[in-house]
């Protein structure tokens, strides 16, 4: 392979990590660099000679650990830059059953929890800044929902924020050639060359944090850092066009089918608080992601509630993840299409959004026949302009009725 983000990646992982702990409270045990013991146990069978204290575990079978258990498993060296990463910290963290599934329904490909051809293609077809942002989302709303999130939640919560953060600094700057992330700044035996050049780096983004007395987490999550709390502070600097929350909740319901008849749509009507089987759901759907990430929507299954619903405000222009409304018939018709802006590009506006060919999924707009674009007043304003995309290989236009 030509080029791979895994030195850095592991660098960042292995500071989240920390070093050795066995916190009573965290149902993982006994823990060394965020390997558990019976990771570790499991490790040594094939590898005799070993110490069987994970605690003793020397550093380039830890090393080996990450690299063949996780960033191989999830085929990361084949994923674009940054979302390799978030991939990679989300499987160590979360599991990679997890990881792998969540990337798949994001993209639209089979979840079966294996990474393979298909989604590897999906991936690199998708905007890289989205599709972190979507998976970082849903990892934390993941976090959120376990029974643990009230003693590890501040740790765990400025874990995902700051993989995100370099995720998306990721995807701006091209990875290290993988022989190059092998190779010691500075002379060193051969066998520990991979060893100090990442202990090198973790250092050095290390020491851009106070770290104090640590954090562990649940063995679900493998969040047991033993410096996650000590580096919780306020003012976290966020991406300037960061995806909003209700944007995950739509990316995740990807490749949803309705029953024919507009049926089948049970889920949506619920969190929505509106509307009937039978109806057109482009409204519905809208209102259910919103709700879904504790938004009001406009309760209606009308598309173009938005337009004079109060608790939306007009945007001067397009913006990631707005409400986008489009007219059908003409622009005084009062019917038409509601869905999230994903951006642009010459064969129109890349839409995602519910009862667009009677599915979930992104397909492209005529940008002649917007509307208006919306935003809740509840939400930070987010920042105004468009999006150039790169062809996502969607449909154009389709049935919305």
């Amino acid at each position: 392979m030509a080029a791979s983000s895994y030195g850095e990646a592991l660098a960042r992982l292995l500071v989240h990590e920390g070093g050795n702990d066995d916190d009573p409270r965290d149902p993982g045990g006994r823990t060394s660099r965020g390997i558990l013991q019976r990771e570790w146990d499991v490790w040594r069978r094939g590898h005799p000679g070993l110490p069987a204290d994970v605690w003793r575990a020397p550093q380039d079978q830890v090393e080996a650990i990450y690299r063949q258990k996780y960033w191989d498993a999830l085929r990361c060296d084949d994923l674009p830059a940054g979302v390799d990463y978030a991939v990679f910290d989300y499987g160590v963290n979360s599991g990679i059953g997890r990881a792998a599934k969540v990337l798949q329904r994001l993209v639209a490909t089979a979840v079966d929890g294996e990474v393979g051809p298909d989604t590897i293609a999906a991936a690199k077809r998708a905007s890289a800044a989205t599709l972190i942002a979507a998976i970082c989302d849903e990892r934390l709303a993941f976090l959120q929902g376990l029974r643990t999130w009230p003693t590890f939640g501040k740790g765990w919560g400025r874990r995902v924020r700051e993989v995100r953060a370099a995720a998306l600094a990721m995807v701006a700057k091209p990875a290290l050639p993988a022989v190059v992330a092998q190779a010691a700044p500075v002379p060193a035996p051969a066998q520990r060359r991979s060893t100090d050049w990442l202990a090198s780096l973790a250092g050095a983004i290390t020491g851009m944090f106070k770290r104090a007395s640590g954090q562990r987490g649940d063995s679900m999550v493998r969040a047991h850092s033993a410096s996650e709390e000590a580096r919780e502070r306020a003012d976290d600097a966020k991406p300037a066009d960061k995806p909003p929350p209700w944007l995950a909740k739509a990316e995740s319901y990807l490749g949803f089918h309705e029953r024919p008849g507009n049926r089948g749509i049970e889920e949506f009507i619920a969190l929505a608080k509106c509307g009937a089987g039978g109806d057109p759901w482009c409204a519905i759907f809208v209102n259910a992601c919103l709700e879904a990430a504790g938004v009001r929507g406009t309760r209606s299954a009308m598309a173009r509630s938005f337009e004079r619903d109060g608790n939306f405000v007009k945007l001067n222009g397009p913006a990631l993840g707005a409400v986008t409304t489009m007219w059908r018939g003409s622009p005084s018709s009062g019917s038409g299409h509601v869905f999230f802006y994903l951006g642009e590009n010459d064969k129109g506006v890349l839409a995602l959004g519910g009862n667009q060919s009677d599915q979930v999924c992104r397909q492209y707009e005529p940008r002649a026949r917007i509307s208006g674009y919306w935003w809740p007043k509840t939400a930070a304003l987010p920042n105004v302009g468009r999006i150039a995309v790169a062809d996502a290989g969607a449909r154009v236009g389709g049935s919305e009725v």
